[in-house]
């Protein structure tokens, strides 16, 4: 049979004991529990400061609709699609809109295909499929760009790659394929 010391030993054994005890009931008990809490507290700012950002932004909403109502009766309709008598001329000029796009934006156009015109209903749906080059700031400019472009146009089949470039630190080059879509009001001509 073990016994137990006494004296200083003792005490310095009880002192151990109680320490490693005090400690596993911190890191299973107290430990988890106050950072549930902090969570917690994190995630309750964030509604806050959720739910003032649309308060505000409800509160604004007459005030722009109001806006939108006197600016949209001044401003002339914006064009919705490409002018052309054919696929080709409209697509020619898809093709010159997207070039302008992405030189403004300050991408590299690498590559451009135009797509077969489909019908859809009464209009001609263009298709472009270009690979572009650049930063991620110029090509987030250049997708925003075609997003507000006069005719409009949509972009489709995004396909965003990151190029390899030896001894570089800083900002690598990135690679973007996309289809960029518009339409023309001109009825196809026959063949």
């Amino acid at each position: 049979m073990t016994t137990l010391p006494t004296g200083p030993r003792g005490r310095i054994l009880a002192l151990a004991v109680t320490a490693v005890a005090l400690v596993l009931i911190w890191l299973s008990a107290i430990a988890p529990a106050l950072a549930w809490y902090a969570d917690r507290a994190d995630y309750l700012a964030q509604q806050e400061i959720l739910a003032a950002r649309m308060q505000s932004v409800a509160g604004s909403a007459p005030a722009l609709q109001q806006r939108l109502v006197t600016t949209d009766a001044d401003a002339p309709p914006a064009r919705a699609m490409f002018d052309g008598a054919t696929d080709a001329v409209a697509g020619a000029a898809l093709q010159q809109a997207v070039q302008d796009i992405a030189t403004h934006a300050g991408a590299t156009l690498l590559s451009a295909e135009m797509l077969p015109a489909t019908s859809v209903g009464a209009y001609r749906r263009l298709g472009i499929h270009v690979t572009v080059s650049g930063s991620w700031p110029a090509l987030t400019n250049l997708l925003g760009a075609t997003l507000q472009a006069t005719p409009r146009m949509l972009v489709d089949d995004l396909q965003f790659r990151q190029t390899q470039v030896v001894g570089a630190r800083d900002a690598r080059p990135m690679e973007a394929g996309l289809t960029v879509v518009a339409y023309n009001s001109a009825p196809q001509a026959p063949r």
